[in-house]
């Protein structure tokens, strides 16, 4: 039995049910410990992991003046941090549990392989999962990406997550907190490419960097990262139709390299859809793109078409 799993099974009373009558956890005193601690925070609905603010994570804040105003205004709100070198302390490793799986065989694969024996705790989450937190890297910073294939996320830059005491009501309709299972003894940043590399399956198509004139105009400046994070908010029904237009911005802001296609892929790839699929749809958007980019003269060449985006 690994390490990991030893722990959890020495804890099974963690994550019991709670009614929802019974008093309330201090939210406003964690939030704080929270943030004296380096990581900014900001609420989340009462049992639900939604924001309450315009901006979601980027409105974080360490201010405890901020942070009396949020939870006097929600005192039940739900306490998210956020994720990253960027801006925090702490890289998460997520590992999901949900009816069509769960990652513990993931877990215990890249446990197996000697990558997260640094851990700085591990949080058992109201579905069953666990956060298995390390200190962040902040050289290289780390993105984060998700492999849904092994029902694992990598939570670092421009990612939030909820943190204990809070709650949430889970499908079977009871509410449930999220709970610090164990403390960890030597903590040390863990190296999420590796992580990425053992889990993620070879991919047999591939995103190469685009070159292209920038569009003019006055419109917004779209950014990878920016459109990642709108990307994976998108709900099912409507991604690849949203993820072919974010492409489309995204390739009109000129030269794109690799590492910004990947970034979009992945907000996609958050969003549930799966990796081959959004990969693929980014490059019918670059086809498209480029279709539509007027020659030289302004006119429409020939064999070439012009697409209204």
């Amino acid at each position: 039995m690994s390490n990991i799993s030893f722990i959890l099974a020495q804890a099974a009373t963690f994550g019991a049910a709670v009614s929802e009558q019974a008093r309330g956890p201090d939210l406003l005193g964690a939030a704080l410990d929270y943030a004296r601690a380096g990581v900014p925070v900001f609420p989340c609905v009462p049992l639900g992991k939604a924001p309450l603010t315009h901006q979601g994570f980027k409105d974080a804040s360490t201010s405890p003046a901020q942070i009396h105003r949020w939870w006097q205004w929600q005192p039940e709100a739900n306490i998210a941090l956020v994720t990253g070198a960027a801006r925090s302390r702490i890289d998460i490793l997520d590992i999901d549990v949900h009816p069509g799986g769960d990652g513990f065989a993931a877990l215990e694969q890249v446990e197996q392989a000697g990558l997260i024996d640094s851990w700085q705790r591990i949080v058992r989450s109201p579905s069953g999962g666990l956060h298995v937190v390390f200190p962040s890297n902040p050289s290289p910073e780390q993105r984060s990406w998700a492999v849904p294939t092994a029902h694992v996320d990598f939570l670092a830059n421009g990612s939030y997550v909820l943190a204990p005491p809070s709650r949430v009501r889970t499908r079977d309709g009871s509410v449930r907190s999220y709970e610090v299972v164990a403390t960890g003894a030597r903590p040390a940043p863990v190296a999420g490419w590796r992580l990425e590399s053992v889990l993620r399956p070879a991919r047999t198509v591939q995103l190469e960097a685009t070159a292209g004139p920038q569009r003019s105009g006055q419109g917004p400046r779209w950014d990878a990262e920016r459109l990642a994070d709108w990307m994976a908010g998108r709900p099912e029904g409507n991604r690849n139709r949203s993820l072919f237009w974010a492409a489309c911005r995204l390739a009109e802001t000129g030269t794109v390299s690799t590492q910004q296609w990947e970034t979009l892929a992945q907000g996609a790839v958050r969003a549930g859809l799966q990796e081959l699929e959004a990969v693929r749809t980014i490059q019918s958007a670059q086809r498209s793109t480029r279709l539509a980019a007027p020659v030289a003269s302004g006119g429409v060449g020939a064999g070439e078409q012009r697409i209204a985006l």
